[in-house]
């Protein structure tokens, strides 16, 4: 990305895609994040499996996880207007319609807590 030396190409930095190559979100947000013109905030929670023989990734309402949001908006370079975009990965429930009550509650929430870290006032949502 630095070898292009171009305005118009930048980094879509998604939060949690690491977690699948061992890379916990510090890391890969310290090197990324001053290259990034697109945020997919997507906070997630860690659980040890009933068997006690390993953990399980699961989605988590934004500011109810593991990821420290604002951390990582403080890493954004301030002199790039950045896309942030809340992405979600609620789990599925006994039917669609149940599965989408989630997600709707899931998205309120996690717009009220971007708002709530200085994001966005509620007319720019």
């Amino acid at each position: 990305m630095r070898r292009l030396e171009s305005t118009h190409v930048g980094i879509c930095l998604d939060t949690v895609n690491s977690l699948g190559a061992l890379e916990t979100p510090e890391p890969v947000v310290e090197t990324l994040a001053p290259l990034t013109v697109c945020l997919h905030v997507k906070d997630f929670a860690m659980d040890r499996t009933a068997h006690r023989m390993g953990f399980a990734v699961r989605g988590a309402p934004a500011g109810k996880g593991r990821l420290d949001i604002p951390w990582i908006l403080r890493q954004l370079p301030a002199n790039k207007n950045v896309s942030v975009i809340l992405e979600q990965w609620p789990p599925w429930d006994t039917s669609v319609e149940k599965s989408i009550l989630i997600e709707q509650e899931w998205a309120e929430q996690g717009v009220e807590y971007l708002r709530a870290c200085g994001l966005a006032t509620p007319n720019e949502v």
